[in-house]
């Protein structure tokens, strides 16, 4: 039978006690560690227990007669209403980035240094905003680390493919094959 409150052993068939793997998430005692609640919390978007309960009362209340009535009052132009009522319906709206030029074909460090090149000038010129800059260099800079990261694997293996790589830690070859 486990153990409800967390303890560190669980009782066998046997009635032995029995050692629960460590986690990586808890310390040597079985507390989380810090930073660690232990529970990733409600997901983004859920209601609270508190929200659902209005909800209900505001059915059980005649909801369908007051929307009904904030429907009417929106129709005949109150302003307030019309807020309230396209502040809960609409969803919020979202800036869409601005396009920028990215180079044709296969990314390479020159063709993304272009790239920010014409964010930052975009930017300048006011046709993006500056958080529009942020994010399109963020991306930029992402790239540019999966490019990096590219080159350098081909030049490892390039090397290796030359022979200037030996298993067992002995030093790779000099430009003339010499050790």
């Amino acid at each position: 039978m486990s153990s409800i409150d967390g303890g560190d052993a669980d009782e066998s068939e046997e009635g032995g006690a029995e050692e629960k793997p460590p986690h990586a998430d808890r310390d040597s005692k079985g507390r989380f560690a810090p930073g660690n609640s232990g529970s990733p919390g409600r997901p983004k978007g859920s209601l609270s227990r508190t929200t659902i309960e209005a909800q209900k009362r505001l059915a059980e209340a005649g909801g369908s007669k007051v929307v009904a009535m904030a429907l009417k009052l929106a129709a005949q132009g109150e302003p307030a209403v019309v807020t309230a009522l396209l502040k809960h319906i609409l969803p919020r709206q979202r800036a869409a980035l601005t396009p920028f030029l990215l180079p044709a074909g296969e990314l390479t460090e020159a063709g993304l240094r272009s790239a920010a090149t014409d964010v930052l000038r975009l930017v300048a010129e006011g046709e993006m905003t500056a958080a529009e800059g942020r994010e399109a260099m963020a991306m930029i800079e992402q790239a540019r680390s999966i490019v990096l990261a590219d080159e350098l694997a081909k030049r490892v293996d390039a090397v290796v493919a030359r022979g200037g790589a030996v298993e067992g830690g002995e030093p790779m070859a000099g430009p003339e094959g010499e050790p």
